[in-house]
């Protein structure tokens, strides 16, 4: 079992991870203030530094999928950016463990 503390870190960790084509100068992060617990895990979102400060659309981040860390295990599962993040939960909570 994992605390949320340790989901975000698990969250940051996969956010450092990647590498979209950012402004010079930007980082990626978890925007925590959209963060949706389930009694599974957190569902994390993510999006450019500069962009989460200001709003500029010209700092938006194209493709950045929400993910699942489960309370359980503290696993990640991206889900996709096809379909409205509900149509992803619904699925994960249907069974479909990576939707």
């Amino acid at each position: 079992m994992i605390d949320r503390s340790q989901a975000i870190r698990i969250a940051e960790v996969y956010v450092g991870g990647l590498s979209p084509n950012l402004t010079p100068g930007d980082i990626l992060v978890v925007n925590d203030q959209n963060t949706l617990e389930k009694p599974y895990g957190w569902i994390f979102f993510h999006t450019s530094k500069r962009w989460l400060e200001t709003g500029d659309i010209t700092f938006a981040v194209a493709g950045n999928a929400p993910f699942l860390v489960t309370r359980d295990t503290g696993e990640l599962h991206v889900f996709g950016t096809a379909r409205p993040v509900d149509w992803y939960i619904d699925e994960y909570e249907r069974g479909a463990k990576a939707p």
